[in-house]
């Protein structure tokens, strides 16, 4: 899974438990992962936001639940909040708080947020758009940062926030551990060899049609199996005659 992330610098919100220093975030086919690594460990009296923005800006239950425009996608300059969902984790008096869709848990200075596709009611292919802020004491940091010129603290542009493409649950094709290792081994053994590596890109091409439904997985692993054990025995009969003909030369000598 390739994760999409965000920096942010140290110090631009004191450099505590409140700054945000890094997001990380990645989707596995049933759950949207977010991970916020925090300048220090999380601290009291503070509260934690992760506000995504999914919805079809037409839709009459969106965020302004009046079927105003979605700012963050038609540009329209309104500085209004665009997050459809917020999740919200608060400390106070070392009580932990929490409340909108997901989990949240805050170990140290990580805190690590989780939610399902199916709760938000989304699905693979659908873009996620978020943003995290974190609130103490009157000090008001987010990540990604927002155009302070634009006198907005608000999101309202693409580089405002993280965009998240959901990715499609990996097929049992490709979590074939056995086939794997069975490729990776005749590759280190023969790197030049162009019949392994067309025979991974053959893999890789019956895990895609099956990812279709062009095919099985049955009838995937057939079509792989047939293909890589002719390449196997091929090998073989190559060692061995390679071997003959170096005996050969031995008794020549």
């Amino acid at each position: 899974m390739k994760a999409v992330e965000v920096s942010d610098p140290c110090g631009d919100a004191g450099g505590r438990g409140n700054d945000i220093k890094k997001i990380t975030a990645t989707s596995d086919g049933t759950d949207i992962l977010i991970t916020v690594e925090l300048c220090a460990n999380a601290m009291d009296y503070t509260k934690y936001f992760i506000r995504i923005d999914y919805k079809d800006p037409n839709d009459l239950d969106n965020d302004f639940e009046k079927n105003e425009p979605d700012t963050l996608i038609d540009n329209n300059q309104r500085c209004l909040t665009t997050s459809d969902a917020t999740k919200m984790h608060g400390m106070h008096r070392q009580i932990d708080k929490d409340s909108g869709p997901g989990t949240i848990d805050l170990v140290g200075n990580v805190l690590t947020y989780a939610v399902s596709y199916a709760e938000l009611g989304l699905t693979s292919g659908d873009d996620v758009l978020f943003w995290v802020e974190t609130r103490y004491i009157g000090i008001h940091e987010r990540a990604p940062n927002t155009d302070s010129t634009d006198g907005c603290s608000k999101p309202e542009f693409s580089d405002e926030v993280i965009l998240l493409t959901l990715n499609a649950k990996e097929s049992d094709c490709y979590k074939d551990q056995d086939a794997n290792m069975q490729l990776e081994a005749l590759i280190r053994e023969h790197p030049d060899d162009m019949q392994i590596h067309a025979l991974h890109a053959l893999r890789l091409g019956l895990c895609l049609k099956v990812d279709r439904g062009d095919l099985t997985i049955d009838q995937a692993n057939e079509i792989f199996e047939n293909m890589r054990s002719a390449l196997i025995g091929a090998i073989q009969r190559d060692m061995e005659k390679e071997l003959e003909e170096d005996k050969k030369q031995e008794k020549g000598s």
